[in-house]
């Protein structure tokens, strides 16, 4: 009987223990998939007014003009995508598909996804795709110029105040 309670006592004392471990190892899960979910799908998109091959040959073609190596090619269902490395070893990842405008005249439109290292590097992914729009002569996006502060107007030094109010009868 005793060595019954003794057990019991031991269990309850234990059992905060594992609930929070189990809180532990799900904060963990949780933050492990929305940082894999982050580096999945954390890439600088633009979009590109040409045809996949035309696009594809301006992308071959900048990957050769800033000297990185021939890019491996895969084909899945719509969507072309091509792996190089970049100099210091870390992985650089080009997504190209083809999206079709909601207007016919518009003519179809290629995306491009670039994602370079683990965590995507914002730099050198602009870099790349600002030499795949002088390749297909498309303006490059240009940089929003930072806005002016203006100066905060400070008081006169010496500045005159002004009487107290008057008191209320």
């Amino acid at each position: 009987m005793r060595t019954r309670r003794l057990a019991l006592v031991v269990v309850a004392l234990l059992a905060p223990l594992g609930g929070g471990c189990l809180f532990v190892a799900a904060g963990a899960a949780v933050g492990a998939g929305v940082g894999g979910y982050w580096v999945l799908t954390h890439r600088l998109y633009r979009d590109y007014p040409r045809e996949m091959p035309q696009t594809t040959v301006a992308v071959r073609a900048a990957l050769a003009d800033l000297r990185f190596p021939p890019a491996a090619e895969e084909t899945k269902d719509d969507t072309l995508t091509m792996e190089t490395r970049a100099p210091d070893g870390s992985k650089i990842s080009i997504e190209m598909r083809t999206i079709s405008g909601r207007v016919p005249a518009d003519g179809t439109t290629t995306r491009v996804g670039i994602h370079v290292g683990a965590f995507g590097d914002e730099a050198t992914s602009a870099r790349i795709h600002d030499t795949i729009a002088r390749q297909l002569g498309v303006l490059p996006l240009a940089p929003q110029p930072e806005p002016a502060l203006r100066p905060v107007a400070q008081p006169a030094p010496g500045a005159a105040e002004t009487p107290p109010p008057p008191l209320a009868r």
